[in-house]
């Protein structure tokens, strides 16, 4: 069998399409065994071996993902939803055999905020995040995809609208507050409620607080406005965003492949 791996691999690059195919279809069909078994032979192999092994790996992952890609639909519990679905795309993006879980860095934060605050808040789980941990916007790199990788954003502390947003969430959940998100037009915010007060928190913005009513006119259209941000954002709204952006990072950068997987999960998600 050893000998088998080394032959496939060695196919990777060969001049015909055919031969190659037939090498990728085998080694894809190794599953969660792939990555040990040419472990010992990746020393030896070129550069176009390297890439087309990477190419196997990426189709493993889109068959994962799409064969556990429901399961976060079936689960009861806007945050629940959101970080499950959250936690498959990270997984999908870095790896399986990534060292680090998202559950365990948002438990971490949470943990940490505790230990620093007698009383849980909106306002002052703002600031522990956006402030002392420095968390922010990356405006220097804004449609790289990782971006809304949330395990990327907490390592590396920077994202975008929307996964900064998530971040607040979870973390908030955790801590028992009354904390959702809210979609509006080119941008994402957070709807965050303290006793009787409900204000709007641009978490791309470290953290900056907005006032609802301030926000909108008297008028019956402002109204519905109004409503519609006190309401917050479902999951799967939530989750047709972050593929979008997703979509439209992939699209950018010329992975049309990626691009379109994007829409295909985000199909899925329109179905529920």
């Amino acid at each position: 069998m050893d000998r088998d791996i080394g032959i496939l691999l060695s196919f990777l690059d060969d001049e015909s399409d055919s031969v190659r195919d037939r090498a990728v279809d085998q080694l894809a069909a190794l599953g969660d065994g792939l990555i040990s078994a040419v472990e010992p032979y990746l020393p030896q192999l070129s550069d176009d071996q390297h890439a087309a092994l990477e190419l196997v790996y990426l189709r493993q992952r889109k068959e994962w993902l799409r064969s556990v890609w429901p399961t976060w639909m079936a689960i009861s519990g806007r945050k629940e939803q959101v970080e499950m679905a959250m936690s498959l795309l990270a997984r999908f993006q870095l790896g399986s055999d990534f060292p680090i879980q998202l559950s365990d860095l948002l438990d971490s934060l949470a943990d940490e905020y505790r230990y620093g605050h007698r009383r849980s808040d909106v306002f002052s789980l703002a600031r522990f995040l956006f402030d002392e941990k420095q968390l922010d916007g990356n405006r220097e790199d804004y449609h790289n995809p990782l971006n809304s990788n949330l395990i990327s954003v907490l390592l590396s502390k920077r994202g975008i609208p929307i996964s900064l947003a998530q971040i607040y969430i979870l973390v908030g959940g955790r801590l028992g507050l009354d904390i959702e998100g809210c979609s509006v037009p080119r941008h994402f915010l957070a709807r965050a409620i303290h006793g009787d007060r409900t204000v709007l928190v641009d978490c791309f913005e470290r953290g900056r607080i907005l006032e609802i009513e301030k926000l909108v006119g008297r008028s019956a259209a402002s109204s519905r406005q109004l409503e519609t941000l006190r309401r917050g954002t479902s999951a799967t709204r939530m989750m047709q965003r972050v593929l979008q952006n997703l979509s439209y990072c992939y699209a950018r950068s010329g992975d049309a492949d990626l691009a379109r997987f994007m829409v295909e999960l985000m199909g899925a998600v329109g179905g529920h």
